[in-house]
């Protein structure tokens, strides 16, 4: 096991999980003063592309270090923002990989419409299909992917990245 793994994280963290997975940590403050922060993960492809899973913006050394695995970025394949109530970040993250395919869910797409996003939403078997050599994806079942009620956040699509048999998951 990797021991980055289990050290303490905090925003800006940029993680080697081991078997092509990173995981980076972003800031996220709650009412601007309780820091909550976030994630995403950036996952290698067996093509050598890489993807990201949840948009983050990155700054100083995790970007630096994002950036040159992606060789500047022009590697990664596309973004897929699985929480749908996680809109914060992706606006950055278009703008700084602007090669990369950009999935949502409907909710994304409602919120940011200017973005320019792929047809099918994230959680279509159709993009799961492209991924499955290295990914799993699986919505909880019992609750509402999209809630109607804006204050629930809880539901998101959950990605197992198969090489290193970890979940990514963002409040879920």
């Amino acid at each position: 096991m990797n021991d980055n793994r289990t050290a303490p994280v905090a925003p800006g963290d940029f993680i080697d999980c081991g078997d092509g997975l990173w995981n980076a940590r972003g800031s996220f403050k709650i009412a601007g003063i309780l820091e909550a922060g976030t994630q995403a993960s950036l996952v290698a492809l067996p093509s050598g592309n890489f993807l990201w899973l949840d948009s983050i913006t990155l700054e100083g050394d995790a970007l630096a270090k994002a950036m040159k695995l992606t060789d500047g970025g022009k590697a990664v394949e596309a973004i897929l923002n699985l929480h749908p109530f996680h809109t914060l970040h992706c606006e950055w993250a278009n703008r700084h990989f602007p090669n990369a395919k950009l999935y949502g869910s409907a909710r994304h797409k409602a919120k940011l419409p200017n973005l320019r996003w792929q047809e099918a939403n994230v959680e279509d078997p159709r993009v799961a299909e492209v991924y499955a050599e290295t990914l799993d994806f699986s919505l909880p079942r019992g609750v509402d992917y999209i809630s109607p009620d804006e204050n629930v956040h809880f539901s998101s699509l959950l990605a197992m990245h198969r090489p290193s048999a970890t979940i990514h998951v963002d409040d879920t």
